[in-house]
């Protein structure tokens, strides 16, 4: 048996314990029952891991968040704004929208023009370059207040698609004007996540034609516009429809009664037929958002 050690003065020595004998516990331990007991000691094994994981979880929320993985653009370089001019020949306001392209920049935006057929635009038809050739390739001859109009704006819609880079199409007479410079009228184009289209339900006039159910129904029927602003996915559809236009060219006609000739209302009845097919043209456009 090993000597006992010398205590220091004031120091007092635990008893030794006899052989057989059994350690006593802690005071904190023998004031806790058994079960107690065990999870005490189970908090104790895991509070270092713990620790360690809250520690992890602390450093990397003051980490910046890593951006995420943005979708490819189409084409490379800036997305482009297309501008698609309906014309009956040539551009009379030219001049104001050359100057707004030569404000501009390159690369940000593509011009398409749907003119008479066989019509040119070059240094004899327009005075300013950035319509020079603009022409579609093929074109209809438009008549007023009728479905040829729709077929040359779905035209002019296709030719820009062919673009990948286009991915706003504002479609524009040869009476439109600019009013405001080219970087802001870019900007809130591209900026803007929705398609414009002007379209409201008319209560007071009766243009809906019941034989273009039920490709067209009457609570989906609306009146509005046909200049309008359309994102890439909305001019997609435009293009792609092989029904409702089908309905414009069956149902859509322009048709003068001796009665109306006899009212003077020849003016009337052209915009009442070309306003209502273009109404349900934006109002199935609404349907597919």
């Amino acid at each position: 048996m090993p000597p006992r050690p010398t205590p220091a003065p004031g120091q007092l020595l635990p008893r030794p314990l006899m052989p057989g004998a059994k350690r006593p516990a802690a005071p904190w331990a023998l004031a806790l029952p058994a079960g107690r007991r065990a999870r005490a000691r189970l908090c104790l094994r895991l509070a270092a891991p713990l620790s360690f994981l809250l520690l992890l979880a602390a450093f990397l929320r003051t980490q910046p968040p890593a951006a995420p993985l943005a979708a490819l653009p189409p084409s490379a370089g800036p997305g482009k704004v297309a501008f698609l001019f309906l014309a009956r020949a040539g551009l009379p306001l030219d001049f104001l929208w050359d100057a707004f392209f030569r404000n501009g920049e390159e690369g940000r935006f593509s011009v398409y023009v749907h003119s008479a057929p066989g019509f040119v635009l070059d240094r004899t038809t327009t005075g300013s370059p950035y319509f020079y050739g603009r022409q579609l390739a093929r074109a209809v001859k438009v008549a007023w207040g009728e479905p040829t109009m729709v077929q040359a704006e779905k035209m002019l819609f296709a030719a820009a698609l062919e673009d990948p880079a286009n991915q706003r199409f504002v479609l524009l007479s040869d009476s439109c004007v600019p009013l405001y410079n080219f970087s802001y009228t870019y900007t809130y184009l591209m900026g803007s996540p929705k398609s414009i289209v002007d379209s409201f339900t008319d209560k007071a006039e009766k243009r809906y034609n019941p034989n273009m159910s039920p490709v067209i129904r009457k609570d989906k029927w609306r009146k509005g516009s046909q200049w309008v602003m359309l994102i890439r996915k909305h001019a997609e559809v435009v293009v792609g429809d092989k029904h409702v236009f089908q309905v414009f060219r069956k149902h859509c006609k322009m048709v003068v009664t001796n009665a109306l000739l006899g009212q003077k209302l020849v003016n009337a009845v052209s915009t009442y037929f070309r306003s209502g097919c273009y109404a349900v043209y934006s109002d199935k456009l609404h349907m597919k958002l």
